[in-house]
């Protein structure tokens, strides 16, 4: 998938994760059956940990550690780094040397991948948690850019 692709997608799921994180207290109290332990509350606190973490590596290049999540409003938090978070993945160089856990050569590119694969996943854990079953897109993108 190309770059752009790959924003475009991270983007899709960040405004569907930003309209499941403003759900009654009911809902994000309930247990993501794909994540022992947590509830959906804690995966937007996971996600707004994670983004954190992402964006300051890309902006340093360098390894920091994962911010923890507030104990409270999680999900308040994740909604209030989302833009930031966003931000920063736009406006990386994809070919920029950058900190990462994957195989050399270690670039910023791997960030914008990395993440959205990562909140195309909690995606569905919040989906599946807040209405019973994924919540796929009419039709799921085939074609390769």
């Amino acid at each position: 998938m190309s770059p752009d692709r790959l924003l475009t997608e991270l983007a899709n799921s960040l405004d569907r994760l930003s309209v499941l994180a403003r759900q009654p207290e009911d809902i994000l109290t309930r247990p993501v059956p794909a994540c022992p332990g947590w509830t959906l509350r804690d995966l937007f606190g996971h996600l707004g940990s994670i983004e954190r973490w992402a964006a300051q590596i890309v902006l340093s290049g360098k390894f920091v550690e994962e911010p923890e999540p507030p104990v409270t409003g999680a999900e308040m938090w994740f909604l209030q780094g989302a833009d930031a978070f966003l931000g920063t993945m736009s406006a990386l160089e994809p070919e920029e040397p950058c900190w990462n856990f994957g195989p050399p050569p270690r670039k910023a590119g791997f960030w914008r991948r990395r993440q959205a694969h990562e909140h195309a996943v909690h995606l569905i854990d919040a989906c599946q948690t807040s209405v019973g079953r994924p919540c796929f897109r009419r039709r799921f993108p085939a074609r390769r850019n």
